[in-house]
């Protein structure tokens, strides 16, 4: 029965009893013999017991290292290769001094098999070198890894693509090239060969053709644990979230005392339902229940991350842990929560940046913008060639509304250096330049706006942002017929869309096709009906085509919309003014002031309602006395004070220009160019513009 101590203690008993002598010494050496065999039946127990402890902490460290391998949960691009590195090494440890004999011969070869695989990880990650470290060198310590596997398995397709990318960083590209012709004719023959190639398409990014080995893996062997484990992790990347957690319940019924698989799990619940719930906001009544649903999958991660957490955790593990529960966290709007999580795992280790990166997010998204740029700028000093962290910063730089000159300029900094640490032709690159090229014509700098959507339209185009941008560079830049070629090309390309038609509008009202810009416009808003910049475009087209009326109606809805918007005001106070409502159009003209910083175009604009004001006021005159003549010289007054303050709000060298071409040409101020104040202003704006 193998109870090696039950047995022995009644023999030693009996051997204590039996008298020393000739006459029982036969029987005694039978006793003793038989004690010497249960002795050692024990002591080979105890060694089979200590190879199948090995043998268990073996796999479990073997599967910690698959999960870090996958990057899946991260600590930033660094933290992962060295955690990667340092799990597969554990693992490996193991049975460094060799192989017990207790274990059974498919026990033996699972370890052999395992160290193999190990072995490529741990070179892999070798060879992706840490700040601080030599290219060169990493490769060459990457290439020894590589010899070692070999001694352990017949070369396969994973290890010979390894060794080509060893190769290359080396700078032996006459090598690389024979290992890749290699690998191409060593095909996958098992079931093990299936999981190794799966695992480096997966390092590759290749997720649908990962998952296509993973599968012919579990054809030739079901019960292939890593093919099932790392198919569960290809199927979270493309977001097939309820297969992956039936892959990821299967393997914890075969271990349940696996924290990365309890990580997993948690992960796919709280994708799937952050899912449900996305589809819940925009669903009708009748799907109501799938903010329940999501609720319910919310709870259930909460549940994999308690447990996971009470399996005491290695610190990697719970780094990971406490960021994807805060991320979650944060989704249920619980935001004492998720810092208090992003927060206790950055006192586990400050010097990785997913926490940093993840509470500036937070931060972000409760309005807490210095918090949030304090974050990325923490993430910066720790990872600065770190692209994303810029641009995380340079997003939170522009939270706080109507950005100032410096927040502009700070962001741009930013996507500049996000911009320059990217790789060319990368999409997330070519966005940053939309990005940039967004804040240039914030800046008022449409040329080098203009620039950054041809850099990004090059690496995408059909890109919708970067088109629509380039079309507001040509608009601002008043070259109308380009954009109109623009507009039409794009919209021939793609979907209608609302904002190039109201861009393809405002560039037919630069060539004063007020007719066109309308039709436009209204198209547009039949689009988006909630446009406000459509509905202040069109009014204003509406005034210059003698519609006061309808410019009205526009101006009203889209001060209902956006009552922020000075434009809007200042639109509604020149329709009110040509309707002779000179008081409440000039009211109109201050509001439009008290919202935000005043620009040059809102200035200029209260300007002219004024200006048209005082006529109203002085045709009152004759009827209701000669105060209206007072009240015309105060608006008189207020317009010369908003120039002024238009033209001290332009850069010098644009003032000459401005004050000729358009003040002393646009019909609406010409109640106010003859009088004496205009002439003395004309003359500070001679001296102003040198």
């Amino acid at each position: 029965d193998r109870d090696w101590d039950a047995g022995l203690r009644p023999l030693r008993a009996f051997l204590d009893r039996v008298p020393p002598g000739p006459r029982l010494a036969d029987l005694r050496d039978e006793v003793g013999a038989l004690a010497l065999r249960l002795e050692g039946g024990r002591d080979e127990q105890e060694r089979l017991d200590e190879a199948r402890r090995s043998l268990e902490r073996f796999r479990r460290l073997r599967v910690r290292a698959q999960l870090r391998d996958t990057e899946i949960f991260g600590a930033g691009e660094y933290g992962n290769v060295a955690s990667t590195r340092e799990a597969a090494r554990e693992a490996l440890d193991v049975f460094e001094a060799g192989l017990p004999g207790p274990l059974s011969p498919a026990e033996k070869a699972e370890v052999e098999q395992g160290r193999y695989e190990l072995l490529l990880i741990r070179a892999e990650a070798v060879s992706r070198p840490i700040p601080g470290e030599d290219p060169r060198a990493q490769a060459e310590r990457a290439l020894a890894l590589l010899d070692r596997a070999a001694s352990l398995h017949a070369p396969t397709w994973a290890y010979h693509l390894l060794r080509a990318g060893c190769l290359q960083k080396k700078g032996d590209a006459p090598a690389a090239e024979a290992e890749r012709k290699a690998a191409e004719a060593t095909p996958a023959t098992d079931a093990f060969g299936h999981v190794l190639k799966g695992q480096e398409l997966y390092r590759r990014r290749r997720w649908l053709a990962a998952i296509a080995e993973f599968e012919v893996a579990l054809q030739i062997e079901p019960e292939q644990y890593r093919a099932q484990l790392l198919l569960a992790v290809c199927l979270l990347q493309v977001q097939k979230f309820n297969q992956a957690k039936a892959n990821l319940t299967s393997c914890l019924q075969r271990d349940p005392k696996a924290v990365g698989l309890y990580l997993l799990r948690g992960y796919a619940y709280g994708e799937e339902g952050n899912a449900r719930q996305k589809v819940a906001r925009e669903a009708s009544p009748r799907l109501a229940n799938l903010e329940a649903e999501a609720e319910a999958h919310f709870d259930a991660a909460e549940a994999d991350y308690r447990q996971a957490q009470e399996l005491d955790p290695d610190p990697a593990d719970l780094y990971a842990l406490l960021v994807n529960r805060g991320a979650l966290r944060l989704r249920r709007h619980r935001l004492d929560d998720a810092v208090g999580d992003f927060t206790r795992a950055i006192s586990l280790k400050p010097d990785q940046v997913a926490a940093y990166i993840t509470l500036g997010q937070a931060y972000r998204r409760h309005g807490r913008v210095d918090l949030a740029i304090e974050q990325f700028t923490r993430a910066i000093r720790l990872r600065p060639e770190m692209a994303g962290l810029y641009r995380g910063r340079a997003l939170a730089r522009l939270d706080r509304g109507r950005p100032s000159a410096e927040a502009l300029d700070e962001a741009i900094r930013d996507l500049s250096e996000a911009i320059k640490l990217g790789q060319a032709g990368d999409p997330e690159s070519a966005a940053d330049r939309a990005r940039r090229a967004r804040l240039h014509l914030l800046a008022g700098r449409p040329r080098e706006a203009l620039a950054d959507c041809e850099d990004a339209l090059r690496a995408a185009p059909d890109d919708p942002d970067a088109l629509a941008l380039r079309v507001r560079s040509l608009q601002e830049l008043k070259r109308f017929d380009e954009v109109i070629g623009a507009c039409d090309e794009a919209l021939a390309r793609g979907k209608p869309s609302a904002e190039l038609l109201e861009l393809r509008g405002l560039a037919r009202a630069g060539r004063e096709e007020y007719s066109g810009a309308i039709q436009d416009y209204t198209q547009s808003l039949a689009l988006d009906p909630g446009r406000p910049t459509a509905l202040i475009q069109r009014g204003w087209a509406y005034l210059v085509s003698d519609a006061p009326r309808l410019a009205l109606a526009d101006f009203d809805e889209a001060i209902r919309i956006a009552p922020d918007e000075p434009d809007a005001y200042n639109g509604r106070g020149f329709a009110r003014v040509l309707h002779g409502q000179h008081r409440l159009a000039v009211a109109d003209a201050e509001e439009s002031l008290r919202h935000g910083q005043p620009a040059a175009r809102t200035s200029y604009n209260a300007a002219r309602v004024y200006a048209r004001a005082a006529v109203a006021a002085t045709a009152e005159a004759p009827r209701r006395g000669l105060g209206q003549i007072q009240v015309a010289e105060r608006y008189h007054d207020r317009a010369h004070a908003l120039i002024r303050a238009t033209l001290e709000r332009l850069p010098a060298a644009e003032r000459g220009a401005f004050w000729r071409d358009v003040v002393q040409t646009d019909p609406a101020l010409a109640s106010i160019r003859q009088s004496p104040k205009f002439s003395q202003l004309a003359n500070q704006i001679g001296r102003m513009a040198k």
